[in-house]
């Protein structure tokens, strides 16, 4: 199983990408250990993600989402998207 994810940074960025193991990914972006982007942004939320039999889907997914057309699009549902409210609080509250 490949997983697409997003996150949500401590500046309320948003951050795209693809991984065989979730929890592991997430502890290494909480943890500063695995991308320079989220390391300076901890901490980050998990908003979304989606589940893909194979890596080479997951990535294709990841692809999709960080194209400048489709990442805008997908910025707006998230930004709007309750989770993406909850995640922005926990991080203002985290200061």
């Amino acid at each position: 199983m490949f997983y697409t994810y997003t996150l949500v940074c401590r500046d309320k960025s948003l951050y795209i990408g693809h991984t065989d193991d979730l929890d592991v990914r997430l502890a290494q972006h909480q943890l500063g250990q695995c991308d320079s982007y989220t390391a300076k942004r901890r901490p980050v939320h998990q908003l979304w993600c989606d589940t893909f039999p194979t890596r080479d889907q997951a990535f294709a997914a990841d692809q999709r989402l960080v194209t400048p057309e489709e990442a805008r699009v997908s910025a707006k549902r998230l930004v709007a998207s309750p989770a993406f409210v909850a995640a922005k609080g926990a991080s203002a509250s985290s200061h």
